[in-house]
């Protein structure tokens, strides 16, 4: 625009020069003429100067208005002189009411788009946004502590990765809710859902813990399911064993010895339903955990122990990778004896004549892993991992996984249960919480 501003006023200059010259050289002689042609010329260069008042001036403010919107520098304001024309000052009036609509509006998106990325990082759920190709470009620190999320994972599609639950994740499609299930007992809802952004549809993901309120759930409904079963059961067992051994007591002949011996069987089975009833009673009564400090290497010696002798006619390897320094951590030592009992007892009987297991501590990661090379779980059980009455067992119960599970839950300590398929081994780990001294 200075350019044009330059050409114009040396075009006038040169127009006028030229016109002087010719009018010296043509009338110089006359001088009442020659004056006359000059008074024309200074309202000639009076008239060009109302021309560039007109028009070169409001180019120029409407050109600074435009450069001020392309570098989107809304902080800047035009100003119009006292003697500037009616309509430039309209104009100018416009602009800054313009610029400050666009400052205010730019200002309010600012700070919603700064509140709503605050309460995305803070949400309890999973948030996971994608791109217009499905590829991720932003996720929350829920996303990243529940699916394991990383930058690296960024300009990734979810189905490309390595990771089932992420995979699973990715084949969602827009309105699409499941309830997926990660290792061990988690259970997430996840919902995709999509916005329309420039024009074209962007995807998003929520995942939603469900694990802690449906075992809350799943505990207040098989816990009255059994007090009312115990109830019933004790009442009667108690009564028919009373009725029994007191038709024991009367006396039998030798001709009545088998009448005695299925009384005897009858009263020995009944004894057995009333301890399995107990057992199901002990499961909805577990205490909370009284922490103490605990030796972890050798409560984990001591359960093994135990459990090797329950299993002479095997020939299993008990392996330990424990460290040998000792391991504090602030437990409830009954309970977790309990749990690791149980733990041993499945992998003990998940195989057949002989194999593994090996109990190894990682105190960089704090976890405990308990590897056996027996059978496996299979894909139907898979699905009722940690599931109460269910057991892949002829002779299960369905009880030892939720025992397991409430005791581990009762400390705050998540784990997980797999088979590695490729590997044919079973893997249960936990991840404790070490004591604070010992840190």
């Amino acid at each position: 625009m200075r350019r044009t501003t330059w050409l114009f006023m040396l075009y006038i200059l040169l127009l006028h020069g030229l016109i002087f010259y010719l009018a010296f050289e043509q009338f110089g002689d006359q001088m009442v003429l020659f004056i006359g042609i000059e008074l024309g010329l200074v309202l000639s260069i009076l008239c060009a100067y109302g021309l560039y008042r007109g028009f070169i001036k409001p180019q120029t403010l409407l050109e600074t208005a435009t450069e001020n919107l392309r570098s989107k520098d809304f902080g800047i304001k035009l100003v119009a002189s006292s003697t500037a024309a009616h309509s430039r000052v309209e104009f100018v009036q416009t602009y800054n009411a313009l610029i400050e609509y666009i400052a205010r509006e730019r200002k309010d998106i600012q700070s919603q788009h700064y509140f709503l990325e605050s309460m995305i990082q803070v949400s309890p759920l999973g948030i996971i946004i994608m791109d217009y190709e499905d590829r991720v470009t932003d996720f929350n620190a829920s996303a990243m502590r529940i699916c394991q999320l990383s930058r690296k994972d960024v300009g990734k599609t979810l189905v490309s990765s390595d990771k089932a639950f992420l995979r699973q994740l990715g084949q969602l499609s827009p309105s699409q809710s499941k309830v997926l299930k990660l290792l061990g007992d988690h259970r997430y809802k996840c919902r995709c859902a999509s916005f329309i952004h420039r024009g074209f549809p962007r995807k998003f993901i929520f995942v939603e813990e469900l694990s802690e309120e449906l075992r809350a759930a799943e505990k207040q409904t098989y816990g009255q399911l059994i007090r009312m079963m115990a109830h019933e059961v004790n009442n009667s067992i108690a009564a028919i064993n009373s009725i029994l051994e007191t038709t024991l007591e009367v006396g039998f002949g030798p001709e009545d010895q088998d009448l005695v011996e299925s009384l005897q069987i009858a009263i020995e089975r009944n004894r057995n339903l009333n301890s399995f009833m107990q057992n199901l009673a002990d499961l909805v009564r577990i205490p909370e955990p009284q922490l103490a400090k605990v030796e972890l290497t050798t409560l984990v010696r001591r359960c093994v122990q135990l459990s090797e002798s329950l299993y002479p006619q095997k020939n299993i390897k008990w392996l330990f990778d424990l460290g040998s320094e000792p391991l504090w951590v602030m437990a409830d030592a009954a309970l977790l004896e309990q749990a690791f009992i149980n733990i041993y007892k499945n992998s003990a009987e998940a195989i057949e004549e002989e194999g593994i297991i090996k109990t190894s501590i990682d105190r960089s990661i704090r976890e405990i892993q308990i590897v056996d090379t027996g059978s496996g779980i299979s894909p139907t059980s898979k699905e009722h991992l940690f599931s109460p009455f269910y057991s892949s067992k002829p002779q299960g119960q369905g009880v030892g996984l939720v025992l397991i599970k409430e005791i581990l839950l009762g400390h705050h300590w998540p784990f997980s249960l797999y088979t590695q398929e490729v590997e044919g081994k079973t893997y249960f780990q936990i991840q404790y919480a070490a004591h604070q001294e010992g840190i």
